[in-house]
């Protein structure tokens, strides 16, 4: 099922009002698009020529679609992984080349995101976004929407560097805590200096939510599992249970009042939810099709998780039955990124059990091509002499092992922290 733009435009887009009031009377703060640098390549380029018959060129996670008559004449088109620099966000972006081609036709450009990354905020309020030549993003309001499919779709005429991100979203101090921690939750979003004239409104910094007149209205509530809230305007204090709950993670969730631009007032409303996962001391997790898991509790004589700092891996049985294993390659290792693939500084994933094969970073695309590593990597943020702890964090797609060359792909994130014992 396809959703498309629902007007939900937040309660920024109260802006769009201002022309009827005075300055007084705006309870939305001033916006000021920020200017942000290009960010650089973080990976290879994918490359595809297409003439006026029109075709599709397409990458992990994205994908361009020339329409038949855009282009008069065969052009080289690129799609090329660049570094984020949109404060607030995480997600991939993506260089669309060559730059300063005219159209004949809008071409389409697709995103796709995981599950995973609706924590928080919800897809209604997920928007593709573009760098423009000065350094501006803009917000594109009229994001088509694939709830099924997980996708992102927008029109353009023009090339730039593509994104996307949340119009509003809970941001978590945590979301991994041990019995009895708290993690402090808190509304945030992009200030968006909506105008008649603007079609796809810049974006200024990522801020608290900061609508005067509905910050009363915003409700938080504990949704499922055990805990407790102290809800306070757009911040909610969560604290775990003192003992593991039956249900894990809990989910706490925020009601806002959103701007219904029909009726010209706050009568809509988007629900936002954030899972908060209470962890052992140790542990590994991660998202699957949407599903957390979590390592088992008590595994008989065998660890339940396993690591090697010195020559890097990571095993881990999870409760539902699968097992992973996390490898990073080199001599040395540390607090820093390691991107997928064999050689050095690098690093693999490997998921058993979900099915006769197993699942992993790399795929070969074709009989004759080199092997295809994931985009994402493996962050290492702690890494501590023996005694200590190794923590980090993980994104991937993995691909089904049975020998095909368009094998299926799923998407994983986790983290992780075990202690050190070599």
């Amino acid at each position: 099922m396809k959703t498309f733009h629902l007007t939900l435009i937040l309660a920024f887009a109260a802006l769009l009002a201002s022309c009827q009031k005075s300055p007084k009377e705006m309870d939305a703060p001033v916006v000021n698009p920020v200017k942000r640098n290009t960010g650089g390549t973080t990976g290879p380029a994918v490359s595809k020529t297409i003439g006026s018959d029109g075709g599709t060129l397409q990458a992990t996670g994205v994908q361009l679609v020339i329409p038949a008559g855009a282009v008069s004449e065969p052009v080289n088109f690129s799609i090329q992984p660049v570094e984020n620099t949109l404060t607030g966000s995480s997600r991939p972006a993506f260089r669309f080349l060559p730059e300063h081609i005219a159209f004949k036709k809008p071409v389409r450009i697709v995103l796709e995101y995981d599950a995973s990354e609706t924590a928080g905020t919800t897809p209604d309020l997920l928007h593709l976004a573009y760098q423009d030549p000065e350094g501006f993003f803009h917000m594109v309001m009229e994001t088509e929407r694939n709830v099924t499919a997980r996708t992102l779709t927008a029109l353009t005429t023009h090339f730039s560097d593509w994104t996307y991100v949340e119009a509003l979203k809970i941001e978590a101090d945590r979301t991994e805590l041990k019995t009895g921690e708290q993690a402090q939750l808190k509304l945030m979003y992009y200030e968006t200096l909506i105008s008649p004239l603007e079609k796809d409104p810049p974006l200024g910094q990522y801020v608290d939510y900061y609508i005067r007149s509905q910050i009363p209205h915003i409700q938080w509530k504990l949704a499922v599992g055990e805990g407790t809230i102290k809800p306070d305007g757009i911040n909610c204090l969560f604290t775990a249970p003192g003992a593991p709950p039956a249900v894990n993670p809990s989910l706490v969730s925020v009601y806002v009042p959103v701007w219904n631009s029909v009726k010209k007032d706050y009568s809509k409303q988007a629900i936002l939810t954030i899972p908060l996962t209470v962890v052992e001391d140790e542990y590994l997790m991660y998202t699957l099709d949407g599903t957390t898991h979590i390592n088992k509790k008590d595994c008989g004589p065998e660890d339940c998780i396993s690591m090697e700092a010195d020559n890097f891996y990571i095993n881990a049985e999870m409760s539902g039955g699968q097992y992973i294993r996390i490898r990073l390659l080199g001599e040395s290792f540390g607090q820093r990124s390691y991107p997928y693939g064999l050689e050095d500084d690098q690093g693999y994933i490997i998921v058993a059990g979900m099915g006769e094969y197993d699942w992993a970073t790399s795929k070969f695309p074709c009989p004759t091509c080199d092997e295809q590593h994931s985009s994402g990597s493996v962050t290492v943020t702690r890494y501590e002499a023996v005694g200590g702890y190794v923590e980090g964090k993980f994104t991937a797609e993995i691909w089904y092992q049975n020998g095909s060359y368009n094998p299926p792909k799923k998407q994983l994130s986790g983290q992780f922290r075990i202690r050190r014992k070599t």
